[in-house]
């Protein structure tokens, strides 16, 4: 059995795209490293029958629905308020959360606004989910066989939510269900060959399996291939994923360069500190950007970057009284040199 997420972002701000929807790639892939398969992602604006449509069917097909934003003060914040109309759940005034605001407005030195108690209301039957850094508290809701859990849409607020008070509650929930599993993901890339050659040599059938699944991918300058494999270990799902490398190996080899989280600058920088060799850049009209993908690789202790100008000035000059004439402008020249060293 498989627990199958889905993530609803509300908030008319994400579908004109003033804001970015960060908060859904991070969820993904925490509860990716539970073992958790989020199978859709919805946005929605502050519509509360768009809203509750969007509930209905994630209620239908999903156990687990993880919403975020629209728990603020004011008028547009409607998430709990559509919750309770959804679920039936009465509103009520947490005393708690009450007093949680009063005294974190007191902190403050502030008095606090009226409106600001709209965020003590939640459906009758929620757990609470503390927010140490803001004033918006989610809450955890079952629902027919769904678990819904809101957070606020500030991602700093959200993910420090999740870390400390949510991922321990979804650990539990999967080991009461015995469902505690691991999903491993790894990439293979592939240069100088595109992304249709690629996966013509790879073939139709090795794309159509499902455990491990493996999927064609294209970026600047490279493709590569993720092959994802999940089980009850990592020991178990590295042993599914292994034969499928090999497979790809004996296809690709001459295309492969890198594994995972490499990159070309990576694999450069390997490949000069085992050859202990230094590189320089000479580098025009792209402000050194050449030599900031080397120096910007963490963890190579060594690294060394140094920067020499010279410069001609534009004419030499005679001496007074010189018959001779001056030599014409020059071009004005400088030159940049950055020295990368690293060793292991």
């Amino acid at each position: 059995m498989n627990l199958k997420a889905e993530i609803i972002a509300i908030g008319t701000e994400l579908l004109i795209g003033h804001v970015v929807n960060t908060n859904a790639s991070y969820l993904s892939e925490e509860l990716n490293a539970l073992g958790i398969s989020t199978y859709f992602h919805t946005t929605v604006g502050d519509n509360p029958e768009r809203i509750k449509l969007c509930l209905d069917l994630a209620c239908s097909r999903s156990d687990l629905i993880i919403i975020t934003g629209g728990l603020g003060p004011t008028s547009d914040d409607i998430t709990h308020e559509v919750i309770s109309d959804f679920t039936q759940r009465p509103l009520f005034e947490s005393p708690e959360l009450r007093q949680l605001l009063l005294d974190k407005f007191q902190a403050f030195n502030r008095p606090i606004p009226e409106i600001n108690f709209r965020q003590a209301l939640v459906p009758e039957g929620s757990t609470l989910i503390p927010n140490p850094t803001g004033t918006a508290t989610g809450i955890i809701l079952q629902h027919r066989e769904a678990t819904l859990i809101t957070f606020p849409g500030v991602p700093s607020e959200m993910k420090n939510m999740f870390e400390h008070h949510v991922k321990a509650f979804l650990q539990n929930e999967l080991q009461q269900r015995d469902l505690e599993s691991v999903i491993i993901s790894r990439k293979i890339k592939f240069f100088n060959i595109g992304e249709s050659h690629m996966a013509e040599i790879l073939g139709d059938e090795i794309f159509s399996r499902v455990n491990p699944s493996i999927a064609p991918y294209a970026n600047l300058g490279e493709c590569y291939v993720r092959i994802t494999a999940k089980a009850k270990t990592k020991e178990s799902a590295e042993t599914l994923i292994q034969p499928v490398i090999n497979e790809v190996e004996n296809k690709m080899q001459k295309y492969i360069y890198a594994y995972d989280e490499d990159t070309t600058a990576t694999i450069l920088a390997k490949y000069l500190i085992e050859k202990e060799l230094d590189i320089a850049f000479a580098e025009s009209c792209t402000a050194g950007l050449l030599a900031k993908t080397m120096t910007d690789i963490p963890g190579r202790r060594g690294r060394r970057c140094s920067t020499a100008r010279r410069c001609r000035h534009p004419r030499s000059r005679r001496g007074a009284g010189s018959n001779t004439r001056s030599s014409p402008p020059s071009r004005r020249t400088s030159s940049r040199r950055r020295r990368w060293r690293g060793c292991s």
